[in-house]
């Protein structure tokens, strides 16, 4: 999920008329691109509390911690931009590290489901880069067949990430016509 803060004028206008957390939250996809909510528990202590965004998507990410929403508008709307930046980059590097067990802990076609798209799209294009990378040092350091064994390692993973999307059945399991 692309998560950039885009105030002008047009955005914010709508916003310093709305006190309630809640009645800005139609309007955050004017302001956070993928973002067309937010889950609000209420504390009556601290006015509405964010607990993690839901994407254009309909992909839940909760936050790492619970953000409180009060006060003026464009402050608390910086405070989210930070607090959403701060998550999805903790959730990035705990979908990374966790790859680096694929083969081992948990396959990779499972793997994604412990991630929004966005998220697991990115970590899985940074471990194919890494991965390429070595490939081609080994076949520089000799190894001939570094580049046909990991394209081996990169069908098998594929396979397998297509077999869990259409079944094992294939097309004829869809219930097409």
């Amino acid at each position: 999920m692309g998560n950039t803060l885009v105030i002008s004028e047009k955005n914010i206008s709508p916003f310093s008329y709305l006190w309630e957390s809640f009645m800005v939250a139609e309007y955050l996809g004017d302001c956070f691109d993928g973002v067309k909510s937010l889950n609000f528990e209420k504390d009556p202590v601290n006015g509405r509390i964010g607990t993690g965004i839901i994407s254009k998507d309909k992909e839940y990410v909760p936050f790492y911690e619970d953000v409180v929403l009060e006060g003026a508008v464009e402050a608390y709307l910086t405070n989210l931009e930070s607090h959403i930046r701060c998550t999805l980059r903790d959730i990035l590097d705990n979908a990374r590290a966790t790859a680096e067990n694929w083969e081992v802990d948990k396959p990779r076609e499972i793997w994604l489901q412990d991630y929004c798209a966005q998220l697991a799209l990115v970590t899985t294009q940074l471990v194919w880069t890494e991965e390429t990378a070595r490939a081609f040092e080994e076949l520089e350091g000799g190894s001939e067949t570094a580049m046909k064994d990991y394209k081996r390692v990169c069908d098998d993973r594929i396979e397998k990430l297509i077999k869990q999307v259409v079944g094992e059945k294939g097309p004829s399991s869809w219930g097409l016509r």
